[in-house]
């Protein structure tokens, strides 16, 4: 009786997504389990995810994916000004799926690599109006389904950058040329931890580290911690220090989350997405209307 009750509850709930961040100490090296995060709430309808933060001119904010009941499964990119009202707002939303929104500068101009793999290919996006309004500027590679790629390195007009590509799931190198913006792809050599990418590489005092995702047993579980011990362009050497889950942070929310599956740092904003679950009556006409159209 008991499995049957769990199984008809399980009806009203849905997976979802918030936003945490803190600004961690100077004396931090990497991966602080101590210090607090704050959580940007999202509604019952629209949730946050695939964080980045970013700071100009005195102003923090972070871009996320914005996943909204009224578009489906659809995403699209928000920005916040964590110095405003920390209002969620939509900046690009196009006719396929886009999450994952890696914001960087170069030579004074923002640009933008979210994941696009439903469109088939590697956008680059750049601001007209930083951070509110972006357009198309390249197709860095087309042809691929690619998802959550991450910056190693920039070395004169090359970027170099990992992400997992589809239905193979595994780790690939784009080698970014800045002149024409147009990549190359190539297998990515080394020892290194072939799992989804998490955030960007992030430099320390004492070592340059990022997250990968474990997404093994479910999706985004916890994050596998590495430190990078050597890219040389082609190769890849690093070594796992350990692993990153939500029982490892503390969070201010009276929520319960589940799931980790991104880490950014810029600064000293460092902000993650975490996974929980909420009641949602409206997932049973979500339902009913998925079985109608079989």
């Amino acid at each position: 009786m008991k499995k049957e009750i769990k199984k008809f509850l399980h009806n009203f709930y849905k997976g979802a997504y918030a936003v945490g961040y803190r600004h961690a100490g100077d004396n931090i090296t990497h991966f602080d389990n101590t210090q607090p995060f704050e959580v940007l709430e999202p509604t019952l309808h629209r949730w946050y995810a695939d964080s980045f933060p970013f700071a100009e001119n005195g102003r923090e904010y972070i871009f996320v994916e914005i996943l909204d009941d009224a578009n489906g499964e659809k995403g699209t990119i928000g920005v916040i000004d964590l110095q405003d009202t920390k209002e969620v707002v939509e900046i690009i939303n196009e006719p396929f799926h886009m999450s994952f929104p890696n914001v960087f500068k170069f030579e004074n101009e923002f640009y933008m690599m979210p994941e696009t793999s439903e469109s088939n290919q590697l956008r680059l996006y750049k601001a007209v109006d930083f951070p509110y309004e972006w357009k198309l500027q390249s197709i860095l590679y087309d042809d691929i389904a690619v998802v959550d790629t991450v910056f190693v390195k920039t070395e004169g007009n090359v970027m170099y950058a990992i992400g997992q590509k589809l239905p193979e799931k595994n780790n690939v190198l784009f080698k970014i040329d800045t002149n024409t913006w147009k990549a190359k792809l190539s297998a990515l050599k080394g020892n290194y931890v072939d799992k989804r990418p998490a955030g960007n590489f992030i430099q320390y005092d004492n070592g340059t580290y990022h997250a990968l995702q474990e997404c093994g047993r479910v999706y985004g579980e916890y994050l596998h911690l590495c430190k990078l011990d050597s890219f040389d362009g082609e190769t890849l050497q690093e070594t796992e220090i350990g692993t990153y889950s939500v029982s490892d942070m503390v969070i201010n929310s009276k929520r319960n989350y589940w799931r980790v599956h991104t880490l950014n740092r810029m600064g000293n904003l460092e902000v993650i997405d975490l996974l929980y679950y909420q009641i949602n009556p409206t997932i049973l006409i979500e339902k009913a209307k998925h079985a109608m159209k079989r």
